[in-house]
């Protein structure tokens, strides 16, 4: 029932970000690795934040740029294909990324997004990657702000080359995010 009651305010509440044509938003998320190796030893625990702009083209899109900060501590579990072959791990990483993307609102308070863009490296076992994040989510209205509730899938995509051995740096991987931001 609770659910029920919940989903009818969303459903039924009247958005504060179509009222308004730009939205600017402050964000922290809280990430884990999305693809593992076959061992499934990763154990990194990924902290972000970021700055948004969001501005309404039409009632129900609007596109949006955003900027941030991810650290993840812990191990991130890869497969090595030369020298020992075999999984392994790297510790600790950390990139910054910078996303353009487009979000449509089914309601005036439920979305989905798609971003695209580049994780830029900030240390040694990483690369800078092209990046394509969708995502989902609700833009609860709150007094004159709002508070987004999202989640993502950000996709770090580049031809692997096994010679190399290090999906961080010269191939593909991904990280599941939620986030909590609020709007202004």
């Amino acid at each position: 029932k609770k659910m029920i009651v919940i989903i009818c305010i969303c459903l039924g509440s009247q958005s504060f970000a179509q009222n308004k044509k730009v939205l600017y938003g402050i964000g922290a998320s809280v990430s884990t690795p999305a693809y593992f190796t076959r061992n499934g030893k990763s154990t990194a625990t990924g902290f972000g934040m970021d700055i948004k702009r969001e501005q309404f083209f039409s009632r129900h899109f609007a596109w949006s740029v955003s900027a941030g900060f991810n650290y993840f501590s812990g191990n991130y579990s890869y497969y090595k294909f030369m020298g020992n072959p075999g999984d392994t791990a790297v510790k600790n990483f950390a990139f910054m990324p910078v996303l353009a993307g487009v979000k449509y609102y089914f309601t005036n308070t439920l979305y989905i997004s798609a971003e695209t863009g580049a994780l830029i490296k900030l240390g040694d076992n990483t690369s800078t990657k092209f990046a394509l994040v969708p995502s989902a989510g609700v833009n609860l209205p709150v007094g004159k702000s709002t508070i987004d509730i999202s989640i993502k899938l950000v996709n770090a995509i580049q031809p692997f080359s096994p010679l190399e051995g290090n999906s961080l740096k010269n191939g593909s991987y991904g990280y599941w995010s939620l986030r909590l931001a609020i709007g202004f």
